[in-house]
């Protein structure tokens, strides 16, 4: 079943809970593309170094699996391939659609009286979508595995976010809870990202937040520990500062449709 919920562009695929086990992105090898297409890869990436010399061609992981298909492609047989980010950044400009396989997280936590509270980060102005946007963190591209392995799976995925949790909050993720509970489809970011669910074991002072824009993190200017039972209020408050994945995705923490994990 495919959800669409009321925000344009979004789609979400809840993933089974007897399913989620098997989910896997399979990575058989890339056909190079066709000249005439590398050739247009090459110029419009030249101009977009240009004009951001920070854009850095690094390593991801690319899927041709949009909202279209998510409904129909076994969840252990999803299709991706190695690529770099050149070829994400160009693919409008070359009359390509793709998305980039990513990970986002719903960290949950209970203070010391018991109240249930969710992550959220304010997006700095420097990143390449939905700058200045408040959304649930942390969250990231998801790097190739090492050549030998074939396929993601979950606990690839999890040591992704584990990575992302330091490098941008400074938060560690190790050794928790983990549940798969979504994929979810953004046509503007194009991305595709796994959603998990994760619930921290010891309490947190909500006072004291993870510490974005520091020590080198410049993903998230900002972050905030808002009590579950406020969260309706809270976002009906601040829509328009929320970014439209997290729009689309905050009413899935309460999701029945979840398989734990853990982290190796």
């Amino acid at each position: 079943m495919i959800s669409s919920h009321d925000t344009p562009g979004i789609t979400i695929h809840p993933i089974p809970a007897a399913a989620a086990p098997s989910l896997r992105f399979t990575l058989p090898p890339p056909p190079p593309p066709p000249p005439p297409i590398a050739s247009a890869i090459d110029l419009v990436w030249a101009e977009l170094r240009q004009a951001s010399p920070r854009l850095f061609d690094g390593p991801i992981v690319l899927t041709d699996t949009g909202a279209a298909v998510l409904g129909a492609a076994p969840l252990d047989k999803l299709p991706a391939r190695r690529a770099t980010y050149k070829t994400l950044a160009t693919a409008a400009d070359v009359g390509m659609t793709v998305r980039a396989l990513g990970v986002q997280a719903l960290v949950l936590a209970r203070d010391a009286a018991g109240v249930e509270h969710i992550l959220l980060g304010r997006r700095s102005s420097e990143v390449r979508k939905y700058p200045g946007l408040w959304e649930n963190a942390p969250s990231g591209s998801v790097p190739p595995p090492p050549a030998a392995e074939q396929s993601v799976s979950l606990p690839h995925l999890a040591r992704t976010l584990i990575a992302e949790g330091i490098e941008e909050l400074g938060l560690s993720l190790s050794a928790v809870d983990m549940t798969c509970i979504a994929l979810l489809d953004d046509a503007e970011a194009a991305s595709l990202d796994v959603v998990l669910r994760v619930n921290l074991p010891h309490p947190i002072n909500p006072k004291s937040l993870p510490c974005p824009a520091t020590d080198g993190r410049w993903e998230y200017a900002d972050a905030a520990w808002v009590p579950v039972a406020q969260l309706k209020g809270w976002v009906e408050s601040n829509a328009h500062a929320i970014s439209p994945p997290a729009l689309a995705v905050l009413p899935c923490m309460g999701g029945t449709w979840a398989t734990r994990i853990m982290p190796p």
